[in-house]
């Protein structure tokens, strides 16, 4: 059918194995034999490694102590666009504890960022040490604004006239 087409498979990126017995990386996703809280194996895709290491990429540059000249609003704005691309695009499959981890690195990031935003100066500068009584509630503040991956909702595979993978 590929050669009717006109079409040829490049040989480095092709690959064939068995599902059941090694994960593969497609699209992002990973593909491997995931199980149920009861043992019971299933096939199941999950966010790829590769893709949750460039997501705390992309939050460690939005956060990085070159961003404190920004406000806080315009930061977490590009953070909340970053994550609510990111799980749009991958919010099929099992996720839930990867979805907890991220929003906890993401909160961490934006924490030390508000800190950093707020630090006092060195003492030799002669500046006047900025008010450190209302970071608490500046940090409340900015932690609230950012979107939690867990509130974004997740697709479902279309399974009419099939038993869900986990029922018993």
């Amino acid at each position: 059918m590929i050669v009717k087409l006109g079409l040829t498979l490049n040989a480095e990126k092709t690959l064939e194995c068995q599902v059941r017995k090694t994960p593969f990386n497609f699209l992002g996703y990973t593909f491997e034999t995931l199980y149920c809280f009861g043992g019971k194996p299933y096939l199941g895709l999950r966010p790829s490694n590769k893709s949750a290491s460039k997501y705390r990429e992309t939050i460690c540059k939005l956060t990085t102590a070159d961003q404190t000249l920004k406000t806080a609003e315009r930061v977490v704005e590009a953070v909340n666009r970053v994550i609510r691309g990111y799980w749009n695009y991958y919010s099929l499959g099992t996720s839930v504890r990867l979805r907890w981890e991220l929003d906890q690195y993401t909160r961490y990031k934006v924490f030390r960022r508000t800190l950093r935003e707020h630090a006092k100066p060195r003492k030799r500068t002669g500046a006047k040490q900025s008010g450190s009584k209302d970071l608490k509630a500046r940090i409340k503040a900015t932690k609230e604004l950012v979107v939690n991956g867990m509130n974004i909702a997740r697709k479902s595979l279309s399974m009419k006239g099939r038993r869900k993978p986990c029922e018993v």
